[in-house]
């Protein structure tokens, strides 16, 4: 690198990827020889992902593709089926798909309130229990709303 690393920046990193330092400036492979309090440090990015969960995990081995997407107080989990069956060109539908969500990975202190949406049924409430949520049944896709508190 040809610009000095901030050391104020460095230690207010939780984690870092130090790939190779001997790349760096003597000065600072310094700084990066004193971890801050609290700072993982990884090798590489493959290890740095290793310890990484994701916020919303479904139960068992289901072929469900999930992907949240969050905003302050709320969040919409897009569901998608990939249990495609070629020989009849559709999707099999799964009966209840359990979501386990990590609440404070995605911002939203406790649910108050989950629904789900379908291109079937519109929308319907859903029960939110320490995380949980089942959904009853996904054919092509859904999505399942949480909302926090009101701010």
């Amino acid at each position: 690198m040809d610009h000095p690393l901030d050391a104020a920046a460095l230690a207010a990193c939780r984690a870092l990827i130090v790939v190779d330092p001997g790349d760096l400036l003597p000065a600072d492979r310094d700084r990066l020889s004193q971890p801050a309090p609290r700072q993982r440090r990884f090798e590489s990015a493959t290890a740095a992902l290793s310890t990484v969960a994701p916020a919303v995990k479904v139960a068992g081995a289901r072929p469900v593709r999930v992907l949240p997407r969050v905003r302050a107080g709320s969040a919409v989990i897009h569901l998608l089926n990939y249990g495609y069956d070629s020989s009849r060109d559709e999707v099999t539908p799964m009966d209840d798909v359990v979501l386990t969500v990590d609440c404070p990975a995605i911002g939203i202190s406790e649910v108050n309130r989950a629904a789900l949406l379908t291109p079937e049924g519109g929308e319907a409430p859903l029960p939110c229990h320490a995380g949980q949520v089942t959904v009853p049944r996904l054919g092509l896709w859904a999505l399942v709303r949480l909302e926090g508190p009101a701010r």
